[in-house]
């Protein structure tokens, strides 16, 4: 019985190191590494058994202004609303991970383009009704989006390509934007 003590007690430390080596430790979402390889399972899965899905890149609208202003302390709470707020809409088979900074990626498998769209459209008119108190101020913020929806044709570099052309489009277009890749 010590040794299966041994085994059950290096067998969750392995556990929890893998958690551990996945997760973004601020917001509790999946870090880069991890939502990428979530994302090549996914197209390998959709190669073999077909379905569709998107990702979603997003980053914060001005984030660097409200560092600048507020501390990075305060930044950081914004990162852990955000993260709060898109776990709260999303659906629970969407994968969401902190890619950047203040970007983030969402894989949504079985949404089309204009499916996770709509979801997003949802986010963000979620967000524009949240109050943020950040130590005397209460803060508002928004983000830009881009999103590309999958096809047997595009690679994972494309599509991650696709979605941040996109987004760009929605920064370049005056921020606080959702647009689809072509």
């Amino acid at each position: 019985t010590d040794v299966k003590a041994k085994q059950f007690a290096l067998q969750n430390d392995r556990d929890a190191a893998i958690i551990a080596s996945e997760t973004d430790h601020l917001t509790g979402m999946y870090n880069r590494g991890a939502v990428m390889k979530r994302l090549a399972a996914l197209i390998e899965h959709s190669k073999a058994f077909g379905g569709p899905f998107s990702i979603v890149l997003i980053d914060l609208d001005h984030f660097k202004l409200i560092n600048d202003r507020f501390g990075h302390d305060n930044g950081d709470q914004v990162l852990t609303h955000f993260a709060g707020c898109a776990l709260s809409v999303l659906r629970d088979r969407d994968i969401l991970g902190r890619v950047g900074g203040e970007e983030f990626m969402f894989v949504m498998p079985g949404a089309t383009g204009t499916k996770a769209h709509t979801v997003i459209e949802r986010l963000q008119a979620y967000i524009k009704d949240q109050r943020l108190k950040v130590g005397e101020v209460t803060l508002r913020y928004t983000f830009s989006a881009g999103i590309a929806e999958w096809t047997p044709t595009r690679t994972l570099e494309k599509l991650y390509r696709e979605a941040d052309q996109a987004l760009y489009l929605a920064k370049d277009q005056g921020r606080n934007l959702v647009r689809n890749a072509s």
